[in-house]
């Protein structure tokens, strides 16, 4: 326990105060309430998100909901950095890094595209990530490659490395990029698997091992959604290319939801907490909503009991994470001209409780 209390105190510390800048449930009924997408930004403007949008002067701030998600992303990856600077254990820190690089990928994944369509660095940069320190790869020599086999010739000697060697030959059969992307997906949650492996506190591997692998099973529940019914890929490749670390899906289970021929079918073969977190949901966007909606209750559990051990740091990063996508979810609602009450139901219920509930 003192080991735990020295390693963990001013982590824990500074964590704390970084969560306090949250956004309260009264930010998020005055955004839902918003009338337009200049109301919205207006009071976006008066939180924490203020210093975010320098280019906000009376208009609509993005481009995209690509552009507004890399502008309001800010405050989370340079908490990232805050983070991982105040942790002294190397396997702590690394697993933040670890989780850190799915931005990383992002970038990546933004950079083979603009490669495969012959588009310059200019022309993609506002889609990128603004990655602090953390980030290690060569991106200029990354940018300077001329064709995706230089790309991946350079990326060999990185964590995404086989991976992507392993995915090359598909990425030349079927003449687009999506293997390749998914296969840097698999290499940054195989390096978090390991990451949560190597840590040596068995409190810690315990609390995290939950923490990630309820988030790896979320992410494997709306990627297995997106390729059955968006992209029509068979159940055989879906499974396939499902993220390695979840807890409740296992492989017999990813193989029953990939079969699934209709939403109702997909729900009803997910595990119990899943299925009951689903209940009465009729289209992705909910879908999505309802799942954060049952990890952030699972995350707000890592602030409460015995406060010395790395998943407050973990919990406060990945609900940090939820806000940004409510907020993105919100400002997308305000395009589309939806009333509040549509709005509503696109924002976790968590982070609409009562301030003393909130906290």
């Amino acid at each position: 326990m003192l080991q735990a209390a020295f390693k963990y105190a001013y982590p824990n510390a500074r964590t704390r105060a970084l969560r306090g800048r949250r956004l309260t449930s009264s930010d998020f009924h005055y955004l839902i309430k918003a009338k337009d997408i200049h109301t919205f930004l207006s009071y976006l403007a008066t939180t924490s998100y203020g210093r975010y949008l320098p280019e906000y002067q009376g208009r609509a701030v993005a481009r995209n909901l690509a552009h507004l998600e890399r502008a309001l992303s800010r405050p989370l990856l340079e908490h990232y950095f805050k983070i991982f600077r105040t942790l002294k254990d190397k396997h702590s820190a690394q697993l933040i890094k670890a989780l850190f690089a799915r931005f990383e990928v992002e970038n990546l994944k933004i950079l083979i595209r603009a490669k495969f369509s012959g588009l310059e660095r200019r022309n993609v940069e506002h889609l990128l990530y603004p990655l602090p320190r953390l980030t290690q790869l060569p991106w200029q020599r990354l940018w300077d490659a001329v064709r995706i086999k230089d790309l991946a010739k350079i990326l060999e000697r990185t964590a995404y490395g086989r991976s992507i060697k392993n995915a090359y030959p598909q990425f030349e059969a079927q003449a687009r990029t999506f293997p390749l992307e998914m296969a840097l997906d698999i290499a940054c949650y195989e390096n978090i698997v390991r990451a949560v492996h190597s840590l040596r506190s068995r409190n810690n591997r315990r609390r995290i091992t939950n923490l990630i692998g309820n988030f790896v099973d979320i992410q494997n529940i709306m990627l297995a959604l997106r390729l059955r019914f968006t992209y029509a890929l068979s159940p055989e490749e879906t499974v396939n290319y499902s993220l390695p670390g979840g807890k409740a899906l296992d492989l017999k289970r990813l193989h029953k939801i990939a079969r699934a021929k209709d939403l109702h079918e997909f729900i009803t073969a997910l595990p119990r907490p899943f299925k009951q977190a689903l209940a009465g949901a009729t289209e992705i966007r909910q879908i999505r909503t309802s799942l954060h909606d049952f990890f952030l209750r699972m995350l707000h559990k890592s602030f409460h009991g015995l406060p010395f051990h790395l998943g407050v740091e973990v919990a406060y990063l990945l609900e940090k994470e939820m806000e940004l996508k409510a907020l993105v979810s919100l400002y997308q609602a305000k395009k589309e001209g939806l009333p509040p009450p549509a709005a509503e139901k696109l924002v976790p219920s968590h982070f609409l409780a009562k301030e003393k509930q909130y906290v």
